[in-house]
């Protein structure tokens, strides 16, 4: 049996290895694992990228390695708005998909979905599918599966969750990939446009309160925005919207979500962050956007566990007590 084959049994004998909760003893049994797949530690990409440039960091990683990159596509879910998400799938480590909150691609609202129900990986030149002990199975194009090796174009089955496996250079890959980006991606920023905000915004308090873990929200209104478009014109407002964009995902961490929301407004997903360092970055927001010639108004606000829904209000709130006192300012 493969080196890999052994590691996987060997994690899957081990009680604490279920969760793969992000302590110090998982951590060395994700690393062990890892080393037995790929030979590597798993890297991250830099902060502050767009999700375009992960996806291009993941794909130049395969390019280096000789690997050919490949994506999931969400094909089916109960929950319609997941359909067409797309993830690419890592080089370096492994991919799980699960009902747990924090696995790659998680499905939380799914109750037939494992908390942790099979995983995806590369073996040399291969993409390998494991199922990790589920209740209702793994099925890749319909027949159950407790390990197989992937091609483009398999369907991967796990409850009602549908996915579809496509390499970079099928040409299926690049037709979707444009109905997405059509679907979940505003043309004028390359930002996520609202209904993808939705999406992720739902998914990032639900990892929140499950977790019991901070989450925080700033919204963006750039000050005066009707009058510089009405004086300068569409070509410059346009513009103005663009370096904004910009500057904002400059300003943001890998794990931070930016979205244009509305014509001059955008909306930041900050995990794991206090409402005092949300608020430090606003102020740093509001000095930085001075450099582009304009201003802007910011709202703040921290997810309160008793009420989930109200985090985008209070953030929508705040942000206009700031513009009612002048702009140029954030609050919260």
């Amino acid at each position: 049996m493969p080196t890999s084959e052994n590691h996987l049994m060997l994690i899957t004998k081990t009680p604490s290895a279920t969760m793969f909760a992000e302590d110090r003893t998982h951590q060395r049994i994700r690393d062990r694992y890892l080393k037995a797949v790929s030979g590597r530690r798993s890297d991250e990409t830099a902060p502050g990228c767009s999700v375009a440039d992960r996806n291009l960091s993941e794909t130049n990683d395969h390019r280096r390695d000789n690997v050919r990159a490949c994506s999931l596509f969400v094909t089916g879910s109960p929950n319609r708005s997941r359909i067409g998400e797309k993830i690419v799938l890592p080089l370096r480590r492994c991919f799980w998909v699960g009902r747990c909150a924090d696995r790659s691609m998680s499905f939380p609202e799914v109750s037939t979905v494992s908390r942790q129900h099979a995983c995806i990986y590369h073996r040399g030149n291969s993409v390998v599918i494991r199922d990790w002990g589920s209740r209702n199975g793994t099925f890749v194009n319909g027949m159950r599966v407790g390990s197989a090796t992937l091609k483009s174009g398999d369907r991967i089955s796990i409850g009602p969750v549908e996915l579809k496996l496509l390499v970079h250079d099928d040409p299926e890959y690049a037709f979707l990939n444009t109905l997405l980006e059509l679907a979940t991606l505003d043309h004028l920023t390359g930002l996520s446009n609202r209904r993808a905000f939705d999406n992720n915004f739902e998914k990032e308090v639900d990892r929140a309160r499950r977790y019991d873990r901070s989450l925080s929200m700033l919204v963006f209104d750039i000050d005066k925005f009707k009058r510089i478009n009405d004086k300068m014109g569409h070509p410059f407002a346009d513009q103005i919207i663009q370096d904004f964009a910009r500057l904002l995902l400059q300003s943001c961490r890998r794990q931070d979500s930016v979205a244009r929301i509305g014509g001059d407004e955008f909306a930041m997903i900050c995990p794991e962050t206090s409402f005092a360092k949300a608020a430090e970055l606003a102020a740093r927001m509001v000095t930085r956007t001075r450099l582009l010639g304009i201003t802007c108004s910011i709202g703040v606000a921290e997810l309160q566990h008793s009420m989930p829904g109200e985090l985008y209000r209070t953030a929508d709130r705040a942000l206009y007590a700031a513009k009612r006192r002048g702009g140029d300012q954030h609050a919260g």
